[in-house]
């Protein structure tokens, strides 16, 4: 037969369980018949069974891997088919206790750009709650030594204004008095990405030439920048259309075809950017007709063209442009004189070297640019004056009354013509130049010596040589010149001999210098013929004359 159901009553019961652990509670004695069925409710909810909690036949109670969440008052009903429930005859409290703390929301890898205001999560969740701090680079954060960096209530960490220099490891530390736990992030700082060469919103291409479309960055030197070019809302045509390493699409040959608006699209981590700019597609001009040269001078040509023809124009003329340099020299770039009128036919380039042959070829140009150029002639310079005298002048002594100067033919292009000829002058010092100077002149280009005779004896010449044009175009402006002396020669007898105190074994001679034979040299003795001829020889003591 049936009995009624009989509980060992017990006051509320304690149990604690650290985090993880697992709870079992024995339930106290029941007796009864039929076999009692029991129910568990947790802060008045009744409980069901899951993978953390069950109950046994007698009624014991098992929660495993026990988390804050389990924290509550735990009530048990017992009862039968024949006798009436006995309501809570267990009771049970249960904490969590020695609870080592958890990140709940970890601190995450972050980008961010230089004045922005970056905010890194944290929450920490324990019994008690834990306190939240954090570290740069294993440094604690304070708002002394960090003045930009703001703890939260939340637990993030909020930096304002950030810089380059906040790139660093952050670290979360989260602490109550059972324990600590960390997790770790790395904010990275970047310079934002910014186009510092914006396309034009109009621009202009010349067809047949290629074409530069820049779309320069300015960016963060850690970090890839990718950029994508699009025309009128598609790729561009990468066949025709090459993506330089700056990020400067080059189109080659431009066709009237590549009229359109283009997009330059700029990504990167440090922030995306786009410029956009209308192509239109201009031709040149033709190239002028008929161009001829002709010398003006020794050192200018004067340039002569037909205008192209108005249908070739591709828009009105701003001018046209010559273009010359020495002929045969392409290491030599060409140099470029602008005529700024549409209508001019012709144009004088001067400056030129003499006598040079120069290749010269003319082009128009209008709003969309240089025209082409017309086929390169040839003009060469008029004839001029030398420019160089001879180099290495020297002078030898041909006895007493000559002189040969020889020296080295001037570099033929000095001539500035085909053929020269030398000017050769003689001037002696300390006598009257105008009767005495010698002058001469050869034309032979090819000759390199001369000689002189009939020059003044024991003289000091000044010589010079000089080249001159055998058209009378003037001759060098500088000369080549030199010193040397003519021979000496013998003198003639001395003048008025005089004899006076004539005695017995002595006499007293006078004379004055030769007067008939000039001196031509240095007198150094004086050669007396006395008695029978006898000849005595005395030194000269007067003042050496040297005319």
């Amino acid at each position: 037969m049936g009995q009624d159901l009989e509980v060992t009553r017990i006051n509320t019961v304690q149990v604690s369980a650290p985090e993880g652990g697992t709870i079992s509670y024995p339930y106290p004695p029941v007796k009864s018949f039929p076999e009692p069925t029991f129910t568990w409710k947790k802060d008045g909810s009744v409980m069901s069974e899951s993978q953390r909690i069950s109950f046994s036949k007698a009624g014991n109670l098992y929660i495993a891997n026990v988390d804050i969440a389990d924290v509550a008052n735990y009530a048990s009903t017992v009862s039968n088919s024949i006798a009436v429930a006995s309501v809570d005859r267990a009771q049970l409290s249960v904490t969590v206790t020695a609870l080592p703390v958890w990140i709940d929301v970890p601190p995450k890898n972050t980008f961010a750009l230089v004045n922005e205001t970056v905010e890194l999560q944290c929450q920490g969740r324990g019994n008690p709650t834990p306190t939240i701090t954090w570290k740069k680079n294993n440094v604690v954060i304070n708002n002394v030594t960090f003045p930009r960096y703001y703890p939260r209530s939340t637990g993030s960490l909020q930096i304002v204004r950030s810089q380059k220099s906040d790139t660093a490891r952050y670290t979360c530390v989260a602490t109550n008095r059972y324990g600590s736990k960390q997790a770790n992030a790395t904010l990275t700082v970047l310079i934002k990405t910014v186009i510092t060469n914006p396309l034009p919103s109009q621009i202009s291409a010349i067809k047949g030439l290629s074409k530069l479309l820049r779309c320069g960055v300015q960016s963060d030197p850690a970090i890839k920048v990718q950029w994508h070019w699009t025309k009128d809302g598609s790729d561009v045509d990468a066949s025709r259309m090459q993506l330089q390493n700056d990020g400067t699409l080059r189109i080659g040959a431009v066709r009237e075809s590549d009229a359109g608006t283009y997009v330059c699209l700029v990504t990167s981590k440090g922030g995306n950017a786009t410029t956009s700019g209308t192509l239109s597609v201009q031709a040149p001009s033709q190239a002028p007709l008929n161009v001829n040269g002709v010398p003006t001078s020794a050192d200018s040509i004067l340039v002569q063209w037909q205008i192209p023809p108005p249908e070739s124009h591709n828009g009105p003329l701003h001018g046209f442009k010559i273009a010359y340099r020495l002929e045969g020299v392409a290491s030599i770039n060409f140099t470029i004189k602008k005529i700024e009128s549409p209508t001019a036919s012709q144009g004088n380039i001067d400056g030129l070297l003499q006598f040079t042959i120069y290749e010269i070829k003319v082009l128009a140009y209008n709003n969309a640019g240089n025209g082409k150029y017309s086929n390169p002639i040839t003009v060469t310079t008029a004839e001029g004056a030398p420019s160089l005298p001879p180099s290495n002048l020297t002078v030898i002594q041909l006895g007493n009354d000559g002189l040969e100067l020889r020296w080295k033919i001037p570099p033929r292009d000095s001539w500035n013509s085909d053929y020269i000829g030398y000017f050769m002058q003689f001037e002696p010092q300390g006598v009257n130049k105008t009767i005495h100077t010698l002058e001469s002149k050869v034309p032979n280009s090819q000759l390199s010596y001369y000689s002189a005779r009939g020059l003044l004896k024991y003289k000091h010449y000044k010589v010079s040589v000089q080249t001159y044009s055998l058209n009378g175009l003037g001759a060098s402006k500088e000369r080549a010149v030199a010193w040397a002396w003519t021979g000496e020669d013998a003198p003639g007898p001395p003048a008025r001999v005089r004899f006076t105190n004539v005695g017995t074994v002595l006499v007293t001679i006078a004379w004055d210098p030769p007067s008939t034979k000039p001196f031509a040299g240095s007198m150094l003795l004086l050669r007396l013929l006395c008695g029978e001829m006898t000849p005595l020889t005395l030194p000269y003591v007067g003042k050496p004359l040297d005319h």
